[in-house]
């Protein structure tokens, strides 16, 4: 039989020939095709990528976790945690609707607080581990601009949302960074662990000022002045070490600090040049020693009792109590006389006599009252003699030799007891005369 017209008597040709154009119409037409599944939005968005470092980590975890993952990785990540950072949000939103509602009693207001209160504390733990995740994809080069403008907006919309809370908010903020392990809790105990250097250096620094003046005390040679600097210095250098170890432990890097401090101090010193002199001039004379404290000395045409010496300067009291404070460059760039260096200093007093009065006996009476002077020493013995004679007097010399600190009680003394025994005795000490004689003038001769 004839297939064609077994066909024919099954099905007729014109409906064969639209069957093949309906089936190829089919085939041709994009909204007729097989969905694709993996490119669908609403599929995508209903399955949200699968975190690969859990929820509940440790932030201090985090570094470690995400340094290995890639570009792509750390995308997928952050979406995850912003799509839970939005669920967290969601929750604290839902709270604020509920404690704003009409009739709402205390006890549920005071429980929806607490709420409040631990879900902004999971908030605020959470931020901190997105913003891990943000810096590591942007290091990468990632784009998380949109998710940060978000964070920052949901974040001044919960710090902000009214006038009335703000107060609780700060508050429950600063309660979560005080109760956060990287935040108040750590903060507060650098702050113990500086205290307790801090105090642990200022004994050490004690103990050492000890140790070193111990050391001084059996030192003779150096003045009291030196003794004082250096046990200033080494308290001073301790200390600075203690404020470096102090800084440092708050987390601070010290090796910036002490570059500024080397950089400023070239600029300081060079702004400050005269005030380096005289700190120059200072160590001079804290080394050489030419006077020390209590000593009595005259610098720079100024007498007075030094009180104190520092680096910069040398402070004189003189014997009307008026303080002098003389620049080191002033003291060691011009003569010093130190009137209290040595032990014994000579007294010298010069008495002037008539030329009429008898010279050994005055001579007699100048012994007679430097021997009865308790203040006066006989060793070396004093030096009595004719010095000069002058236009109205006969001068006489008187030299004892007395303790330093006994000078001036001496030079005062001996000149009102000489003077008393003088008189008693008769014998002038005259003031400075001029005889002066007039010539008459012989009249003229007049001429008749």
């Amino acid at each position: 039989m004839n297939p064609l017209s077994t066909l024919h008597l099954h099905m007729p040709i014109s409906k064969w020939l639209r069957l093949l154009t309906w089936a190829f119409f089919l085939l041709l037409t994009p909204g007729h095709a097989a969905p694709d599944q993996t490119n669908d939005p609403a599929k995508e968005k209903a399955t949200p990528p699968t975190p690969l470092i859990a929820f509940d980590t440790p932030v201090e975890q985090f570094n470690s976790r995400l340094r290995p993952l890639s570009k792509n990785d750390l995308s997928n990540e952050l979406k995850a945690w912003m799509r839970h950072a939005q669920e967290e949000i969601s929750r604290t939103s839902e709270i604020n609707v509920q404690m704003q509602a009409e009739g709402l009693e205390q006890q549920a207001l005071e429980e929806l607080k607490q709420k409040r209160t631990a879900q902004h504390d999971r908030e605020y733990h959470l931020y901190k581990k997105v913003k891990r995740i943000i810096e590591a994809y942007e290091a990468k080069g990632g784009d998380a601009s949109a998710e940060k403008q978000y964070l920052a907006a949901v974040s001044h919309s919960r710090s902000g949302a009214n006038n009335q809370g703000l107060l609780s908010t700060i508050l429950e903020g600063l309660s979560s960074w005080i109760n956060d392990p990287e935040g108040g809790i750590a903060f507060v105990k650098k702050l113990i662990q500086a205290a307790a250097i801090l105090v642990l250096f200022w004994l050490i620094a004690k103990l050492a000022n000890r140790f070193i003046k111990k050391i001084l005390e059996r030192q003779r040679g150096l003045s009291m002045m030196l003794k004082q600097f250096i046990e200033r210095s080494v308290k001073s250098v301790v200390l600075a070490i203690g404020g470096l170890f102090a800084i440092a432990s708050l987390g601070a890097n010290i090796g910036p600090i002490i570059a500024a401090m080397g950089a400023g101090g070239f600029i300081i010193g060079f702004a400050l040049k005269e005030t380096l002199g005289n700190f120059a001039s200072g160590l001079m004379v804290m080394f050489y020693q030419p006077f020390d404290v209590d000593h009595f000395v005259e610098v720079n045409g100024k007498s007075g009792t030094v009180q104190k010496m520092s680096l910069v300067s040398t402070t004189l009291l003189t014997p009307d109590n008026k303080e002098l404070i003389i620049p080191n460059n002033s003291v060691w760039g011009n003569t010093i006389i130190n009137y209290s260096s040595q032990d014994l200093r000579r007294v010298d007093l010069v008495f002037g006599i008539s030329y009429s009065d008898d010279i050994q006996k005055a001579v007699s009476l100048l012994n007679e009252t430097t021997q009865s002077h308790s203040k006066i020493l006989q060793n070396p013995e004093p030096e009595i003699a004719v010095d000069a004679l002058a236009d109205s007097s006969v001068n006489l010399i008187c030299r004892p030799w007395v303790k330093s600190k006994d000078y001036w009680a001496v030079y005062r003394e001996l000149m009102w007891k000489v003077k008393d025994r003088f008189d008693q005795e008769n014998i002038s000490i005259p003031f400075p005369q001029r005889d002066i004689h007039i010539q008459p003038n012989e009249p003229e001769s007049t001429q008749e």
